[in-house]
């Protein structure tokens, strides 16, 4: 008889998160274990006793702390307080998952507490990369046309891009290909010079991962399915095609029945980004007060399970992660930054003597989340390491990262003056990397824990999705799949192979 054993690794590293049904959920003896207490843990208990109030909830958290990878802190500079960021800073309010987040912010009571940042800030129309010398600000809203087009044209970034664009769309689409990285596909229907400079410096800002393992199907499905539905992505986007999934279909019949939206929320829904007044952290610190308060949600920190033993097939449920050193700096200079936006990402392609210390990006968080500081002045995150630090076996310490942060700051920026506050964190196995074959993997994870009948389901960032809010999506799906009480549900019922897109328009 075999045992069926999952290790929980290294103190829950990712949003990875278990939830655990045994017998009824609507019998008042019914037990539920949630294991840790990130943003997926706490959503996924919050929602679970608001749905199932008389079921008993344990949330067992590895660490002494809830939140996970959401960590905001208030720090004390010249007359005031500014807030400093060591996990995301903004969400983006796109819909659905977007939505949903908003919806859990309505419910909380938090609709006075955020901050938004609009599609005409200067932090949303101004977005930089880094090459090969000095920062490029990205095409889009807010530049003229000709300003648009000069940069196409004559910046070393866009070389070749503009004619690969147009010849896209004659090119053949692939056949019997059940995954490819990123780097591949682009470098195929585009050109290499799109991949390593611009989707390279994308996926830095996000995955802090290497377009060359990462999949094309897990990370951007819109333009997997439109070259195989649509046999070119240009021809689908010129015609205004979306990608629209079964479940999404269903949550948006759902959500039509809910009550309107306050003028808050749809300003919200309406804007480039949102946040909180307190930082992102402050999301996790108000689901875990509602908790604490709730008579059928038991909290157990420092409480690390080791394992889970049921008689079933051992079934790999490890998604590989990379590793993030966030360095925050406030200078009480308000103008000490060469140009105003959201900040600049470094792509693969960048010269090594512009970028030794292996950075991902830059963030201009004093343009970025405005509203959050008690002073004026200008934030700096710098984010280094990621896929770059791969196989390291040590990492910089403190010191070493913040003079790595001053360094690239110095030479990209210009900037010597030295910083009044600096905070640096190393996030050990961060963000999870969704590699080449990671659909069909989930797929075949997704198969084994049917055998539990339900009583073994997962959310988290380590399967579909790694933002906040597709971590609060994946939260709220499997408490309502748990509350539907169907005994084959697994939480990874987006990668069963009967699950397909559609192409749509609007």
């Amino acid at each position: 008889m075999l045992r069926w054993i999952y290790r929980i690794e290294k103190s829950f590293r990712t949003y990875r998160q278990l939830v655990r049904r045994s017998g009824d959920l609507h019998q008042e003896d019914t037990n539920v274990a949630i294991l840790g207490g990130g943003i997926t843990g706490l959503a996924s208990a919050y929602f679970l006793s608001q749905r199932l109030p008389r079921c008993r909830i344990t949330l067992f958290e590895g660490g002494s702390r809830l939140g996970g990878w959401l960590r905001s802190q208030r720090v004390d500079v010249s007359n005031g307080k500014v807030v400093f960021e060591q996990g995301p800073r903004t969400l983006r309010p796109t819909k659905p998952n977007g939505w949903i987040t908003l919806d859990l912010v309505r419910d909380l009571g938090m609709e006075d507490q955020i901050l938004m940042t609009s599609k005409e800030s200067v932090a949303a129309q101004n977005r930089f990369i880094f090459f090969p010398d000095h920062l490029v600000r990205l095409p889009g809203p807010g530049s003229s046309l000709w300003g648009n087009l000069n940069t196409v044209f004559f910046e070393p970034l866009f070389k070749g891009m503009f004619f690969a664009g147009f010849t896209e769309i004659a090119k053949p689409a692939r056949s019997n290909v059940d995954d490819e990285s990123i780097g591949s596909f682009i470098s195929r229907r585009w050109n290499p010079a799109l991949a390593d400079n611009i989707a390279s410096a994308v996926i830095h800002g996000i995955y802090a991962g290497d377009i060359y393992q990462l999949s094309m199907r897990s990370i951007f499905p819109f333009l997997w399915y439109a070259e195989e539905i649509k046999k070119s992505v240009t021809a689908a986007m010129i015609g205004g095609w979306s990608l629209r999934w079964p479940q999404d279909a269903a949550l948006d019949s759902e959500r039509a029945k809910a009550p309107p939206a306050s003028d808050t929320i749809r300003a919200a829904r309406d804007a480039s980004v949102f946040t909180f007044k307190k930082g992102t952290g402050q999301l996790a610190e108000r689901l875990e007060a509602e908790l604490r308060t709730s008579h059928n949600v038991d909290i157990r920190l420092n409480t690390r399970v080791e394992q889970l033993d049921q008689q079933r097939e051992e079934s790999p449920l490890i998604t590989p992660s990379v590793t993030v050193m966030v360095v925050n700096m406030y200078f009480p200079n308000p103008s000490i930054l060469p140009a105003r936006g959201f900040g600049y990402l470094l792509p693969r392609s960048l010269p090594f003597e512009q970028n030794p210390e292996r950075a991902l990006g830059v963030v201009f968080d004093s343009d970025a989340t405005i509203g959050q500081d008690e002073v004026p002045g200008t934030k700096i995150t710098v984010m280094l390491g990621g896929h770059w630090w791969d196989g390291w076996e040590a990492y910089p310490d403190e010191e070493q990262g913040a003079n790595m942060a001053k360094d690239i700051l110095q030479r990209h920026l210009g900037i010597s003056e030295e910083p009044q506050a600096i905070h640096v964190g190393l996030q050990k196995d961060c963000i999870p990397q969704y590699a080449v074959g990671h659909h069909s993997r989930m797929a075949q994870v997704h198969e084994a824990l049917k055998k539990f009948r339900g009583r073994l389901r997962v959310a988290g960032n380590s399967y579909n999705g790694v933002g906040l809010n597709d971590c609060v999506r994946s939260a709220r799906d499997v408490v309502m799949s748990l509350v539907e009480g169907s005994n084959q549900r697994t939480g990874l019922e987006g990668f069963d192979k009967e699950n397909k897109p559609v192409l749509w328009q609007k």
